[in-house]
């Protein structure tokens, strides 16, 4: 008859029975720290509320464990006196090594440090200017420089842009009411690299000032659309081949990164993305090529990743974008890896790599104009 009483407990009899329970545990732990003098009892609450936020400090950051406890043990090793003295001596002497390379080509060793009091003449500036070129000892006209320059040297296209810049050297493409003529190429460019990787008519981009740039600006698109759909801590799944300028990102706009690894072809592991993806994840990235190897990733398998767990992939092309179409036009076996993947959502694309552009100008492509809304900034109230 007890147990029917008490079992199931009502409203009020489950609340005493918690507060019981309470009060026991209280009773417990007083019995337990009753041989502590109350300084003790302070020290040690003090001591696990520090060790409680400094816990919570850590697990609150964006880089992996081990990169924070490698990185905690290197920081106390180099604040060892000894250590620290060497590595100050070694600093100091790559300092002074990195200074007599910079300068070792400027014979003049003099620098200007303050406007002249008077304009100086068109010649003048011309000949300084002269002396300036002339302080390279490398050059790239006969193919021995890797990478740098994309372009062969040829006079009638240094003509050409020496044309344009004159054209337009009094131009601001951010009035193109003013100047609709810069906008209106930059909209053909746009169109002309969307058609060339296969975009609908829906695809669209921007003119950028580079590579770095147009991966910058697909991760804060992706890393808003993100937001919009209620992520607040967004991650991205990089391989090690990707670009730094995910990394760059990663710190700029606040995106975990996830480094994965790569297959014994130097091509992203898809097993190793599969695995890294989560409910955070805000995009996936690709290369074609990548840097190091110019290996080009497996677009279509990471694709196939990107449509079933429906996120966004990105594919850096900035080094192959004027090439690989071109070259499957020459009937070279050229991997998929452009907007004919499904899955593929954006590309970055350099027009100074292989495109005749000059350095300082590249693209950031979209499947549709839904993406690129996510990258725009707007404020109304300035």
């Amino acid at each position: 008859q007890l147990m029917e009483d008490l079992w199931p407990p009502s409203g009020g009899q489950t609340w005493r029975l918690i507060a019981q329970a309470v009060d026991d545990g209280r009773v417990a732990f007083n019995r337990a720290c009753v041989h502590l003098e109350p300084w003790q009892v302070v020290s040690y609450t003090l001591s696990v509320a520090f060790l409680t936020l400094w816990l919570r400090r850590i697990m609150k950051s964006d880089r992996p464990m081990t990169q924070r406890i490698r990185a905690a043990v290197f920081s106390a090793v180099r604040n060892i006196p000894w250590v620290k003295a060497q590595i100050s001596e070694e600093m100091e002497k790559a300092r002074k090594d990195l200074e007599e390379t910079i300068h070792e080509s400027d014979r003049k060793k003099e620098f200007y440090k303050f406007l002249p009091e008077r304009g100086l003449p068109p010649d003048a500036i011309i000949s300084e200017a002269e002396l300036y070129e002339a302080m390279s000892e490398y050059t790239f006209y006969d193919g021995r420089v890797s990478g740098v320059m994309y372009t062969d040297y040829d006079e009638e296209h240094r003509k050409l842009l020496e044309k344009i810049f004159t054209m337009f050297a009094y131009s601001n493409p951010l009035h193109p009411d003013l100047f609709p003529g810069c906008r209106k190429m930059e909209a053909e460019i746009v169109r002309i690299v969307c058609s060339l990787l296969h975009g609908g008519s829906p695809s669209c981009g921007t003119v950028t000032s580079g590579g770095t740039e147009s991966i910058i600006l697909a991760c804060l698109a992706y890393r808003n659309r993100a937001y919009e759909r209620g992520i607040r801590h967004p991650e991205m799944i990089v391989p090690i081949t990707a670009h730094s300028a995910f990394d760059k990102a990663s710190q700029l706009l606040h995106i975990r990164i996830h480094h994965v690894p790569v297959d014994k072809n130097q091509r992203a592991d898809v097993g190793a993305m599969k695995r890294a993806i989560n409910n955070e994840t805000c995009m996936l990235v690709a290369s074609a090529p990548n840097f190091p190897s110019g290996t080009v990733d497996n677009i279509e398998a990471i694709s196939e990743l990107a449509q079933r767990y429906g996120i966004p992939l990105h594919v850096d092309a900035c080094l192959g974008g004027f090439l690989l179409p071109f070259m499957e036009r020459c009937d070279f076996p050229v991997p998929a890896f452009d907007f004919r993947v499904a899955g593929v959502t954006s590309i970055s694309v350099d027009t100074h790599k292989y495109g005749f552009a000059p350095k300082g100008t590249s693209l950031i492509l979209y499947r549709d104009v839904s993406l690129l809304h996510h990258q725009y900034f707007c404020y109304g109230d300035w």
